[in-house]
């Protein structure tokens, strides 16, 4: 049903350069395909000069499916332009005539099947043998139609409600805030934070268990601790019985605040919250 297209590593080495003149050609990579956010690949980050070109695998002709084999496994796009690909990457190129749309949101839906069938030690790949002998459903040409059809147009009301979605929900953030914001200011002129708290503490950043901490158990908490939902307690990690108390143990009643994250996500505050006096929670770093 389709042939498999090794890439090449000349994909990934080739940059633009005085020598060979601009790039034309697009050297895709799994990160291009995990990156694209649609399904028709156009650009590239990289691009192969004519040079390049000659040493690159055989550029793909458009309308051919692209796939991610390694770094990660499943990424999936067809081919909006003739491009080379990396040896992240290989090509499926359709022996007979088939709808490529309906083959892409297979490949979509079996991504799960596809990573399972990776192999290796160092790195997670999926070999050329056993892509090939990867199980498909192929229904007759125009059934393929009518199902890429109509995953076509369901996919994209359901991207269109999910922006609408998206976007009410930023609008209730920045009410919410508006809201908070408009209330405090109310509360009576501003003093200095310094004097209206016993303390600002925070904690240590040790090498903890991959657990949360139990009953009788001391944890440090994650940065996921603190969201927009409030406080956590369960978002922490379990310390070591030999590494030292910390001064900053989270007590009832404290105000945390992040102070380290994504732009986005310094400043949350909550108000610890603890139930459970016999697990020991401290600030991290």
């Amino acid at each position: 049903m389709f042939g498999v297209c090794s890439g090449s590593s000349t994909a990934a080495r080739l940059r633009p350069s005085p020598e060979t003149g601009a790039g034309t050609s697009g050297g895709f990579t799994p990160e291009d395909l995990g990156s694209a956010g649609h399904r028709l690949l156009t650009t590239s980050r990289r691009t192969l000069t004519p040079v390049g070109q000659q040493a690159a695998a055989p550029v793909v002709p458009e309308g051919n499916l692209l796939l991610s084999t390694r770094a990660p496994i499943g990424h999936v796009g067809i081919v909006g332009v003739p491009a080379s690909f990396n040896q992240g990457c290989r090509a499926l190129v359709p022996r007979i005539d088939l709808d490529s749309r309906y083959f892409y949101w297979h490949l979509v839906a079996s991504r799960g099947a596809l990573n399972a069938a990776g192999q290796g030690s160092t790195f997670v790949e999926l070999s050329g043998t056993a892509l090939a002998e990867f199980r498909v459903r192929a229904p007759k040409t125009d059934e393929q139609c009518r199902i890429a059809d109509f995953l076509d147009a369901e996919i994209a009301r359901i991207d269109a409600l999910i922006s609408v979605r998206t976007r009410q929900n930023l609008l209730l953030a920045e009410r919410h805030t508006a809201f908070v914001a408009r209330i405090v200011s109310k509360a009576g002129p501003p003093v200095r934070l310094a004097g209206a708290i016993a303390s600002i503490e925070q904690g240590a950043g040790p090498r903890c268990a991959d657990r949360p901490a139990g009953s009788g158990e001391r944890g440090v908490l994650k940065l996921s601790a603190v969201s927009a939902r409030g406080f956590s307690p369960g978002e922490n990690k379990c310390l070591p019985d030999d590494f030292p108390t910390s001064p900053a143990v989270v007590r009832d009643g404290d105000l945390l605040v992040t102070r380290a994250n994504t732009p986005g996500l310094v400043g949350l505050a909550a108000v610890a919250h603890l139930v459970d006096d016999e697990t020991k929670l401290m600030l991290p770093a």
